[in-house]
């Protein structure tokens, strides 16, 4: 029984070690110096992709609603292996799509650039264009 405790312990240690910590989400505003964009001229310019970001239109939000499209500006950074540590909402036009935004960026893995770096996410909600690309 004792063997059996230690070998569940031991499988749960490494397991959760796999587990990366979930990014810090701020909520005020600010800007990081220049050179740590991943490009100081274009700072929505991100790494390739590896996890794409997906749009998940909000459950909550009433498709017969009128406000059927948003935006959410997201100020991110990604660790060395690209992964989101920290997300700063910027701007938003509805906390529906920000949340949505949100939990789909902390999805979203980037290419590995060796090192950390910042840009601008601009996540567009678009219930028409959600429904097409549903259709396909």
């Amino acid at each position: 029984m004792k063997r059996l405790i230690l070998i569940t312990a031991i499988g749960l240690a490494f397991y959760t070690a796999g587990i990366s910590s979930p990014p810090e989400v701020k909520s005020e505003p600010f800007e990081p110096p220049p050179h740590a964009f991943f490009h100081h001229s274009d700072k929505y310019a991100q790494p390739e992709q590896i996890v794409p970001y997906q749009m998940v239109w909000p459950a909550e939000k009433n498709r017969a609603a009128s406000a059927q499209i948003g935006d959410v500006v997201v100020l991110v950074q990604i660790d060395s292996k690209g992964e989101p540590r920290k997300l700063a909402v910027l701007s938003t036009t509805d906390d529906l799509f920000t949340r949505s935004a949100l939990a789909s960026l902390q999805r979203t893995r980037w290419k590995e650039i060796g090192r950390d770096t910042w840009f601008y996410f601009r996540a567009h909600f678009d219930l028409g264009e959600a429904i097409d690309s549903a259709k396909r």
